[in-house]
C-alpha cells in the first residue's frame, strides 16, 4: 500500500495513464485490506465442524459447506456486518484456543502412552498404591501437564 502511494507521488500528474492505473490499484488494495478481518476469520486452520456450525448460525446461512465457499460467496453472507464480524472473531478465538489445547493434550497422551503404573496393595489392606522407581518422574510429569493445561 505504501509503495502505491509513493508511486502515485512519484508519477504525480505527469503521466495520467500511470496515475489512473495506480489510483485504481490503490482503491482495490484498500477494498482487499477492508476484507482482511473476514479472510482471517474464514481461513483459520483451527476451525472444526463445530465452529463452522456456529458460523452458519451467525451468518444465517443454509449452506452446509461454508468452508468451501469462495470469497465472493462469503461476502454475500452477512459476515461484513460489524456485529457478526465480532461474533465470528470470538468464534475463531475460541477455535484457536481449543486447537492449542487439543495439541497440548495430544502431546500429553503421547508422553503418557509409554508410562507403566505398578500397583500393590498397602500392607494388610486392600488399598492400592503406586510402587516403583519412576513415581517421582511420573509426579513431575503430572505436575508439568497440570501447569500446561
Amino acid at each position: 500500500m505504501r509503495t502505491m502511494v509513493k508511486l502515485q507521488k512519484q508519477f504525480g500528474t505527469s503521466n495520467s495513464a500511470a496515475s489512473t492505473i495506480l489510483s485504481l490499484m490503490t482503491n482495490e488494495l484498500k477494498k482487499i485490506n477492508e476484507l482482511k478481518p473476514i479472510i482471517d476469520v474464514m481461513c483459520s486452520k483451527s476451525l472444526k465442524d463445530r465452529h463452522w456450525q456456529q458460523i452458519k448460525l451467525i451468518t444465517g446461512s443454509s449452506n452446509d459447506h461454508l468452508k468451501d465457499l469462495t470469497l465472493r460467496e462469503v461476502l454475500m453472507l452477512s459476515v461484513h456486518d460489524e456485529e457478526n464480524l465480532k461474533l465470528l472473531k470470538e468464534n475463531i478465538d475460541k477455535a484457536k484456543k481449543q486447537d492449542r489445547l487439543e495439541n497440548i493434550l495430544a502431546g500429553m497422551q503421547k508422553e503418557w502412552s509409554s508410562v507403566c503404573f505398578e500397583l500393590k496393595t498397602f500392607k494388610d489392606t486392600e488399598i492400592p498404591i503406586l510402587v516403583g522407581t519412576n513415581i517421582e518422574i511420573m509426579q513431575n510429569m503430572l505436575d508439568d501437564h497440570v501447569m500446561q493445561s
